[in-house]
């Protein structure tokens, strides 16, 4: 164990914040795969971004297909940020994300909509993930690892069962990110035997 172990043991954390952190960062979809920003390789043409988010409380999962990363012209990725913190409710909140640039505008934006859009937020503060240390945004890593696999799943359970390959730029696929999220906070069940989507909305 000690010799082969690919790393040391991990033991539930007990969580001490009474804040919650939304955290996010960036999937993108290629012609031929789905992958992390760290995945991505330098010379693949990327075809669809999307942003995923994560509630560290109740572990809800957001994803959106966005126009471009960061904060797009028509302000529709700062909507769906702002849309997302209000359907979870939160009367305090921490936006987090890592210290690219344009994630980091997203947030700020996102940060000052939230505080004019949302009702009944008290509180809303920003945070960003400590510089060369990837851990330290786990909780949204975590959600894009689950968002990418689910959907990969359900792109090739569609195509098999049509007949087809479904190309990248489809539109269809913007909708089938979305619905591997709603499907993660519905039905994937956590250890306490509630979904995230009962621990938010009863």
């Amino acid at each position: 164990m000690a010799g082969r172990a690919t790393g040391e043991q991990h033991q539930a954390r007990v969580e001490v914040k009474t804040i919650t952190t939304f955290s996010m960062d960036y999937l993108f979809l290629t012609k031929s795969r789905m992958v992390s920003k760290e995945a991505l390789e330098e010379n693949e043409e990327v075809e669809m971004k999307v942003l995923v988010a994560k509630d560290s409380q109740t572990k809800t999962v957001f994803a959106h297909a966005v126009p471009c990363k960061g904060s797009d012209n028509d302000g529709y990725a700062i909507a769906r940020v702002a849309e997302d913190i209000g359907w979870l409710g939160h009367s305090k909140i921490i936006l987090k994300s890592d210290n690219e640039p344009a994630i980091l505008k997203l947030l700020k934006d996102s940060l000052k909509t939230a505080r004019v859009e949302v009702n009944d937020l008290e509180q809303i503060m920003e945070e960003q993930a400590v510089k060369y240390d990837s851990k330290s945004n786990g909780d949204v890593e975590n959600a894009v690892k689950q968002v990418t696999k689910l959907f990969r799943t359900l792109k090739s359970c569609l195509e098999q069962r049509i007949g087809k390959k479904i190309p990248t730029s489809h539109p269809l696929l913007t909708w089938l990110v979305e619905h591997a999220a709603w499907l993660l906070n519905t039905r994937v069940v956590w250890t306490d035997r509630v979904t995230p989507y009962h621990r938010t909305k009863g």
